[in-house]
């Protein structure tokens, strides 16, 4: 247990909500933290709860350009689905402030969401099948990564505590990760209005071990894992190998 603490404080990956919670009260000051502290505990108290879902819910991750929203719309029409993104509505409007904040504050902002959108996913998922929008593995992910890179390390090991699923958080059903060549990665991302690319992809785009780091740790998540579709082709087409992917679990 206390390799695993260790290995959290080190990446500031947030496995817990209990762990998400001590960063935002010792930072009560800054603005917008006491916004999402009151909204968790009116969501959910002082610990969230996971109860058993009626419905599938499944994760479309990847990389900025692989096509996980239009994954997720395809999936929507074909099996009935409720979309979902993370962080939630009501958290949105204070994004770009914590954008901008270091970096432990941020992981803080988007760990809140996820156990936000849980909570409100578990009532979703007693009525019918949920396909959300990135996840746990995608804040991790790229946590790590960013840290290895910055002090120009290796990645935890395959099998380290870092890479398992947080106990307290609703577990996804299964967990898509959506691989596509660079150059159509690329196409696709410049394609859209310039102003939308982020200082991360930035980087991303312009460093290939970075961009591997990325996703080599999404290969490593555990508990679940992650299953790899070809994101290569037409909308119809990766629609299809998701669904075909998915087919146990429905």
């Amino acid at each position: 247990m206390r390799r695993s603490n260790m290995q959290e404080s080190k990446y500031l990956v947030c496995k817990s909500w209990e762990k998400t919670k001590e960063v935002l009260h010792l930072n009560s000051e800054v603005i917008g933290v006491s916004k999402l502290l009151d909204l968790a505990q009116k969501a959910f108290g002082n610990k969230p709860t996971i109860s058993s879902l009626s419905h599938p819910f499944f994760v479309i991750e990847g990389l900025d350009g692989t096509g996980k929203s239009t994954v997720v719309k395809g999936l929507c029409k074909d099996l009935n689905a409720t979309g979902a993104q993370t962080p939630p509505p009501n958290l949105l409007e204070i994004r770009s402030t914590f954008d901008k904040l270091d970096t432990q504050l941020k992981r803080a902002y988007y760990s809140t969401g996820n156990y936000l959108t849980a909570h409100y996913l578990q009532q979703l998922c007693q009525e019918r099948v949920v396909v959300m929008d990135r996840f746990w593995h995608s804040t991790a992910a790229y946590t790590i990564s960013e840290t290895c890179f910055s002090k120009q390390e290796e990645l935890p090991e395959p099998g380290d505590e870092i890479y398992n699923w947080p106990e307290d958080l609703l577990k996804p059903t299964a967990v898509i990760f959506l691989k596509v060549s660079e150059e159509e990665r690329l196409r696709r991302i410049y394609s859209r209005d310039g102003d939308n690319i982020t200082v991360e992809e930035s980087q991303i785009s312009k460093n290939s071990l970075f961009r591997n780091m990325i996703a080599e740790s999404y290969r490593r998540m555990s508990n679940p894992g992650v299953i790899e579709v070809d994101a290569n082709g037409s909308q119809e087409e990766v629609t299809a190998r998701v669904v075909q992917a998915l087919k146990t679990f429905i």
